[in-house]
């Protein structure tokens, strides 16, 4: 049988079934470690992260949508962190920095 290190199948069905055991954060709360963060980019798009201690960058099909697990000391969770529904946000991208703006917390 081969490690869980080795197959990004097993990967992804670990963080999807973290997905499932996240508290579930209201409109007066704040992203913090363990958020489902929803965030609108300037083109009306929605995309979506989990803030997780660890994992950054892994990426997990949940509900037909894709989430990319971010970690608090990257510099998109640094800037999530006590962010709430309707603050903005600017993050770094490949094209330059974008601002975003947190539209749901789960």
């Amino acid at each position: 049988m081969a490690a869980v290190g080795a197959d990004p199948t097993a990967k992804r069905a670990i963080l999807a079934a973290i997905v499932e055991t996240l508290p579930r954060l209201g409109a007066g709360d704040p992203v913090c470690v363990g958020a489902l963060v929803v965030l609108e980019r300037e083109d009306g798009a929605e995309v979506r992260y989990l803030v997780l201690p660890c994992a950054g960058g892994r990426r997990v099909v949940h509900g037909g949508s894709t989430v990319t697990a971010v970690s608090p000391g990257s510099p998109l969770g640094r800037s999530l962190l006590g962010k709430g529904i309707d603050d903005e946000v600017i993050a770094r991208t490949p094209r330059g920095l974008t601002a975003l703006v947190v539209v749901d917390l789960a």
